[in-house]
């Protein structure tokens, strides 16, 4: 019972696909290169650049929700990650429930999360935030522990959907390697180490056991993205060419 989640979440951390081959032309601007994916499974870098920088409506993008948390309006305002160090206070865990985690789950719940940005070296204004994210879904890693202990298992268990929204809603375009990496990864593994230690100690089973299968199998990774990544850190590499700053 409990090894089907062990290999579920196995597949979940593991990607398999191989790298599209370089081409062998001679420096093609992105307007020359091809506009759609080869059978090679080669993604153009012009399609890569048109998706990467393609704007996204506000009301589907999870960032502009956690931003004034997480970029405080002025200096006398701490950033919530020095804030809210750990749960083990009951006046934080209670700031935790009452201002944090509704933040989380509106942001978290959204099908994109990233501030659009040119496809340039050194422009990500997210940044300087990625630990912080990574930080925030190991809270909710810790929220969804204090749930199990005291029996609340479903509760916990769809808490722990939360890192594996965001860890999908940042593959929700093209990535460079460096953040695909970081950040992805480290959201989804806050959910991760729960389940599989909920699995090795044998209490998960039954009706949880088959609600862990199906969140693992609904945040499966997209392999796809995996071959995007590869390419768009060379369709940076190409953007950044050509921009004279």
């Amino acid at each position: 019972g409990a090894l089907r989640i062990l290999i579920a979440a196995g597949l979940l951390c593991a990607g398999c696909s191989q790298a599209p081959k370089p081409s062998t032309t001679s420096s093609p601007t992105p307007a020359a290169v091809i506009a759609s994916a080869s059978p090679s499974g080669e993604v153009g870098y012009a399609v890569l650049i048109e998706q990467y920088q393609a704007p996204v409506p506000e009301t589907e993008n999870g960032w502009p929700i956690l931003k004034p948390l997480l970029v405080p309006p002025d200096e006398t305002t701490p950033p919530l990650t020095e804030r809210l160090e750990s749960l083990d206070k009951p006046a934080d865990l209670a700031y935790f429930d009452k201002e944090v985690l509704p933040k989380l789950k509106e942001a978290f719940a959204k099908p994109a999360f990233f501030d659009p940005h040119p496809l340039l070296s050194g422009r990500d204004p997210l940044n300087f935030h990625y630990r912080d994210l990574r930080r925030l879904c190991d809270l909710v890693a810790a929220r969804a522990d204090l749930l199990w202990s005291a029996g609340k298992k479903g509760e916990a268990l769809e808490l722990l959907r939360l890192p594996l929204g965001l860890a999908k809603a940042m593959q929700s375009r093209p990535e460079t390697v460096s953040v695909n990496l970081f950040s992805g990864p480290s959201y989804a593994n806050a959910s991760l180490r729960d389940i599989a230690d909920w699995a090795s100690d044998n209490s998960l089973k039954g009706a949880e056991l088959d609600q862990a299968a199906k969140l693992l199998a609904e945040y499966r990774p997209e392999y796809k993205h995996i071959i995007e990544t590869i390419s768009v850190d060379f369709a940076q590499f190409e953007s950044s060419l050509d921009d004279t700053d």
